[in-house]
């Protein structure tokens, strides 16, 4: 019974041994991939800018493409004494041995290195360097080299770390201190470090599990990074001197090429002769849209081509119908390409469903013909449209500029200076729409539409019944005019109370009535107006964690902890 014992306490010691001896070995064998060494090697510069080059030896267990190595850009320092700052560094001059795609997110530059067409297993050993700028230092009475050597985020194991820091000049070694382990660990046993001259190297004692990282904190005394602050400033005032100068270009493009004339109110009872609803809106407003287009529908019924039908009984449920009542022999282009359209299937009378995704080309088509180049040199002067452009595209430099300059800032305030200068920019390029003078033809017909529009708004009703004395059909000739120009509401409105007799091409199944009839045509157009612009179908229009395993005392006494400082970051495999 002693005997055995004796060999039971020695077979339990045995197995402690070995459970503690080896634990990383095993547990690495079944990780798809794990490092067997990592080393950094760090050139620090007086501007505060590290070259950093990173050699790792990966062993992959299973098949895999390579590595993500992922480097914060977005830092959140945070120290052992509670204080923390953030800090924006810029990551430039990336370089891997192997093919590698970078992309941004969540404050992150991630490299995905390695060949999606091919996988590798065993040993690959990569190489990744890069430049880390930080620029100015966040701490008011000091200096600081604040940097996650390893960073706390990858997910595999690595068994060897070492790293190599040169610093630009002299530094008190007695401030130096290291921290390993999972996030927020304090200090370490399990570092061998020397600091000889500007050079510090080190080297990780144990197996860094997944989640631990290295991190190296020492402070240093205040100025010990040199910063160019007036250049500094320099750069931030040449952002916003840009956007100054991109409101005064277009400022004075408007005063010199855009400003038209002043118009007077003059009363018109008509629109200008000879002009579709589709032309009147592209001269007073100096474009136009599908949506201008519709009210041909009425302009063609007035013509006596087509007749619309309320509550006509059909099998879409439609409340209207519009009836083809004879082929269109007219001149107006316009007017002929809507109507053929209207009627391209063959059928004499169509519904709202014939009219979904069938004729919205043809109407975009119409409108798009308006806004043309040379359409634009009828209404506006050719120097005042090349002067716009010219607005643009200093506006578009001038944000191009902004942008290389902001790239090489340091400080924080250069985002916000950036962003409100950006904004002065768009603005400014979102005025230079109204660098547009109209030309002698263009003023004297906008004059006329705009002295016509406002008759819409205020005539009286004397004035309206002697209209319609004069001509019966007058409500329904200005209705078409009178969307186009927003005032279609307005003006049914004002005729609730005159008596029209109903239209020629109204087929009602009730009895007439103003206000039913101003509510069927009304409805009617609405309606019309979304079938019409319903494209065709399938088209539209344009659209952590981890256990910590290490821990211990501070070496030297750094003030930081794992993965508090700057930089480090993870990965994984892919």
């Amino acid at each position: 019974m002693p005997f055995f014992k004796r060999n039971f306490a020695a077979l339990a010691a045995l197995i402690a041994v070995l459970a503690f001896t080896s634990p990383a070995y095993a547990a690495e064998e079944d990780k798809p991939y794990y490092f067997s060494h990592y080393d950094v090697q760090m050139q620090v510069e007086e501007n505060n800018t590290y070259h950093i080059t990173e050699y790792i030896s990966a062993n992959f267990n299973e098949y895999r493409h390579g590595i993500i190595r992922n480097i914060p850009y977005k830092n959140t320092i945070r120290r052992a004494d509670g204080s923390s700052a953030s800090v924006r560094a810029k990551i430039k001059n990336v370089r891997c041995n192997e093919d590698f795609s970078k992309s941004y997110s969540n404050g992150e530059l991630s490299l995905q290195i390695g060949d999606e067409n091919e996988t590798v297993i065993g040993a690959v050993n990569y190489v990744i360097s890069y430049d880390y700028v930080l620029g100015a230092d966040t701490l008011d009475d000091a200096d600081e080299f604040y940097y996650n050597i390893i960073g706390t985020e990858w997910d595999t194991y690595i068994e060897d770390a070492s790293f190599t820091i040169t610093m630009p000049k002299e530094f008190d070694s007695d401030k130096l201190g290291f921290s390993t382990g999972s996030y927020g660990a304090e200090g370490t046993t399990n570092i061998s470090y020397s600091a000889e001259g500007n050079t510090i190297t080190g080297k990780i004692l144990r197996t860094l599990y997944p989640y631990e990282g290295v991190t190296a904190r020492l402070e240093l005394p205040n100025g010990y990074f040199v910063f160019n602050e007036k250049a500094e400033y320099g750069r931030l005032a040449a952002i916003g001197v840009l956007a100054l100068f991109a409101a005064l270009f277009t400022a004075f493009a408007w005063v010199k090429f855009g400003r038209d004339k002043k118009m007077l109110d003059i009363v018109e009872f008509y629109p200008p002769e000879n002009m579709n609803c589709v032309e009147l809106a592209y001269w007073y407003k100096g474009s136009a849209s599908s949506k201008d287009v519709v009210p041909l529908l009425i302009e063609l019924a007035n013509e006596g081509y087509i007749e619309i039908e309320e509550n006509a009984a059909d099998s879409m449920n439609s409340n209207y119908a519009v009836a083809r009542l004879k082929e269109y022999d007219g001149t107006d282009e316009d007017k002929k390409r809507f109507f053929n359209a209207l009627f391209q299937s063959g059928k004499s009378k169509i519904y709202r469903a014939d009219m979904e995704g069938s004729i919205c080309d043809v109407i975009g088509f119409i409108a798009d013909k308006y806004n043309m180049l040379d359409k634009h040199s009828r209404v506006f002067a050719s120097n005042s449209i090349v002067m716009r452009i010219m607005c643009w595209v200093v506006c578009a430099l001038c944000i191009f500029g902004q942008i290389l300059i902001c790239n090489a800032c340091f400080y924080q305030a250069r985002f916000a200076v950036l962003a409100c200068s950006i904004a002065v920019t768009a603005a400014a390029a979102g005025f230079a729409f109204f660098v547009r003078r109209r030309t002698d033809e263009g003023a004297k017909i906008k004059q006329q539409i705009h002295g016509f529009k406002m008759f819409l708004e205020t005539a009286e009703k004397e004035k309206l019944e002697q209209l319609v004395f004069e001509d019966p059909k007058y409500f329904y000739n200005i209705l078409p005019y009178a969307y186009v120009l927003g005032v279609s509401d307005k003006w049914i409105k004002k005729f609730e109370s005159i008596a029209v007799a109903p239209p020629q091409w109204y087929r009602g199944a009730y009895t007439y009535n103003n206000v039913m009839l101003w509510h069927f045509v009304d409805s009617t157009m609405r309606s019309a107006t979304n079938a019409m612009l319903t494209p065709p179908s399938g088209e539209g229009f344009g659209g952590k964690g981890g256990s910590s395993f290490g821990g211990g005392s501070f070496i030297g006494g750094g003030g930081g902890f794992s993965g508090g400082g700057v930089g480090g970051g993870g990965g994984s495999s892919w």
